[in-house]
């Protein structure tokens, strides 16, 4: 995860600071020790991880922007292809 994050594609998207092993094990540790309200996944196809996938509670994480907008209860879900080979494949729409 550390080198997909370390792209231009998806720093873009996912701006993370650090991008070595530790840094995103640092980042990444709250969500997968369960202390974040939000869950992040790895996603495989054919046992190959190519991408990672998140979903929350918008009202965990608002955004003032579109606070007027977001109806109670909604979900998020936040998603990418790690490597630009799987990108544009349709692959987002399987998972």
């Amino acid at each position: 995860m550390s080198d997909w994050l370390a792209t231009n594609e998806i720093q873009r998207w996912y701006p993370v600071s650090d991008t070595s092993y530790e840094g995103v094990l640092k980042k990444y540790s709250p969500t997968i020790g369960g202390l974040e309200p939000k869950f992040g996944y790895i996603v495989s196809i054919a046992e190959v991880d190519i991408g990672y996938l998140q979903t929350y509670w918008y009202q965990d994480f608002p955004n003032p922007k579109l606070a007027k907008s977001v109806p109670p209860n909604t979900a998020g879900l936040d998603i990418f292809c790690g490597s630009a080979q799987d990108r544009g494949k349709g692959l987002g729409q399987r998972i």
